[in-house]
């Protein structure tokens, strides 16, 4: 038995969907909190449509614009005491992840972010909120997760409904402005969802369809991204990539791929999320590929030729190394700094309690043995 969903969010997607600003805004009563970065906002052309919508219907609203890459605990907290009756998030996973769980600290006051990634409590609703999305990586803008982190201690994700936006707009009109990286990153972390959701020891059919279309997707137009970054049509094509790769592991949820990324972007927070996927995912296929072969060399066909061979392990490495190193990505922990001596710390970030459920549906025995391994193999 699964769960075919999805019900929410009700999303616009398509060239010129933000135009539906207009409309969503229209929804909201009473104060609303505006959760963004830095500039990507207003260099994206969302903030000039948004805006005018917003005087358009006379919205009261608060921007809070301090969200950085990987956020931190702080800024939900401090975004959260501004309060609001609804909150829009404009960007990527970092704005929209703030978002959603400033959406339920706001409707539980008493409660800090760490509260929630980290202990959990009895939720007790949150606010309806507007995902404005900016990047063709995350997918959160049509699932129920957000992730946050403590530098220097844990980044962690969870689950939970009221995280779901009730709007979503993916117009990739508003890609065009992402950079090379941003490109590189964001296509490579909806990969890793893809890969993920469809390795899965909760995975199901309808998981499986979404996320090899999306890999076949994503391997067809990246480079066309890179060659012709303000080509509106490559770009919707990575777009509804990441959003049905983001559908595909809403149903099942991550593994360990994105535990270990979460271990070393807790310790270096520099390293973009995306980038931190691509230094594991080799390792990880290559232990997970005599588990399940032919289901992965089907799923990496549009990158790697494969036989469905239990002995093809090292080859699915190798050739995802390849076509990953092939964008010039950093592919391993010593080109961001980590050393041999950092192995057991990150090995102890990984066997955590805070990832068990991940750890639990990753299609092979995860201790510090394998965990071990794949460290060491992305050296």
């Amino acid at each position: 038995m699964f769960e075919l969903l999805h019900s929410k969010p009700l999303a616009y997607f398509g060239k010129g969907s933000i135009a539906k600003v207009n409309d969503v805004v229209g929804q909201v009563s009473g104060r609303l909190l505006i959760i963004t970065t830095k500039g990507a906002y207003k260099r994206s052309g969302a903030w000039r449509i948004v805006n005018e919508a917003l005087e358009d219907r006379g919205v009261e609203y608060e921007l809070y614009d301090k969200v950085r890459a990987n956020p931190t605990y702080e800024n939900c907290d401090e975004a959260a005491g501004l309060g609001a009756d609804w909150v829009m998030g404009i960007g990527g996973g970092s704005a929209i992840d703030t978002a959603k769980i400033v959406s339920v600290l706001i409707k539980n006051p008493s409660k800090k972010a760490k509260d929630l990634l980290e202990s959990g409590f009895d939720v007790r609703g949150s606010c309806p909120k507007i995902a404005i999305n900016l990047t063709h990586g995350t997918g959160t803008e049509v699932d129920r997760f957000a992730v946050s982190q403590s530098d220097g201690e844990y980044k962690i994700g969870i689950g939970l409904k009221e995280f779901y936006p009730d709007y979503a707009i993916d117009d990739p009109e508003l890609t065009r402005t992402l950079s090379r990286d941003q490109t590189i990153a964001t296509s490579v972390d909806a990969l890793n969802h893809a890969f993920e959701a469809a390795t899965n020891a909760d995975t199901n059919p309808y998981s499986i369809l979404l996320a090899r279309d999306s890999i076949r997707l994503i391997a067809d137009n990246i480079r066309g991204a890179l060659d012709e970054p303000e080509d509106v049509g490559i770009r919707e094509k990575l777009l509804f990539a990441s959003a049905m790769a983001g559908i595909s592991f809403d149903i099942t949820g991550t593994h360990i791929t994105h535990v270990l990324e979460h271990a070393i972007s807790a310790m270096k927070p520099e390293i973009p999320h995306g980038m931190g996927l691509a230094v594991f995912l080799p390792s990880v296929v290559e232990v997970l590929y005599p588990i399940m072969p032919e289901r992965i060399s089907d799923i990496l066909s549009p990158i790697v030729h494969l036989k469905g061979r239990k002995d093809e392990a090292v080859r699915a490495k190798e050739g995802v190394k390849d076509w990953l190193g092939s964008f010039g990505i950093k592919m391993h922990l010593g080109d961001y700094g980590f050393s041999s001596d950092d192995e057991k710390e990150m090995a102890d970030r990984v066997l955590s309690p805070f990832f068990d459920r991940q750890l639990r549906c990753t299609p092979a025995k995860v201790d510090r043995v394998l965990v071990e391994k794949i460290i060491e193999g992305s050296f």
